[in-house]
């Protein structure tokens, strides 16, 4: 969502925060570990933010973030290490993305 939408939808609070409420991340099913151990890590360092985890078949290595708007905050290729939790954590935070109100 461009910033003009999300101030006209009143998801922008300024100082570049968007209101969120879900993370969707779509994960290749041999990456269930990884994904539990992000959604956690959202949810701690993010109260109010939901993880929605989508499992993906016939994409290997897939582990896509986005915002419950589709912004894309982080995408895996299959020859692409997957970031730790602070690094998708910092991601997030570059994102505008704040705890739920």
């Amino acid at each position: 969502m461009p910033w003009d939408s999300a101030l006209s939808a009143g998801k922008f609070t300024g100082s570049n925060h968007i209101l969120c409420s879900q993370v969707v991340i779509e994960y290749d099913p041999a990456e269930v570990d990884r994904f539990i151990e992000v959604a956690d890590a959202v949810e701690d360092s993010f109260p109010g933010v939901m993880v929605e985890g989508v499992e993906v078949e016939g994409r290997p290595g897939a582990f896509d973030v986005a915002l419950e708007d589709g912004t894309t905050v982080f995408s895996a290729s299959p020859q692409q290490e997957l970031p730790s939790s602070d690094e998708l954590l910092a991601k997030l935070s570059e994102a505008g993305v704040q705890p739920a109100s």
